[in-house]
């Protein structure tokens, strides 16, 4: 079938379909990169728990998006909304550099320490 239109649909539908389904469903079918459109979106709506940032940074490192990754990880004025530890945490597996640029651009000074 067609993913990208199914994504688009499925963005649509953020706030109404619960996400688990949409995330199963392209997690089986192995579209990860419609998968990262669907999460980014869910982001920009402010509909994202701490398991989708982890999911959408993951995805990113997978696809090998580090323009992505980095884009989404440091955000101007908090216009998509995510969980900056649980980013941090998954930085760390990455790029310990962007990890710590994380942790400071959001005065999580204690962060630096771990």
């Amino acid at each position: 079938g067609d993913h990208n239109a199914a994504i688009e649909q499925y963005i649509k539908t953020i706030g109404k379909l619960e996400p688990s389904y949409v995330i199963r469903k392209f997690l089986q079918s192995h579209q990860i990169d419609n998968l990262t459109d669907y999460l980014q979106a869910l982001h920009k709506q402010g509909a994202a728990t701490a398991d989708h940032t982890t999911l959408l940074l993951n995805c990113y490192t997978k696809l090998n998006k580090i323009d992505k990754f980095k884009e989404f990880i440091m955000t101007k004025d908090r216009e998509v909304d995510f969980d900056v530890e649980v980013a941090i945490s998954v930085c760390r597996h990455t790029s310990s550099e962007d990890a710590l640029l994380l942790a400071e651009k959001h005065g999580l000074h204690s962060w630096y320490l771990k």
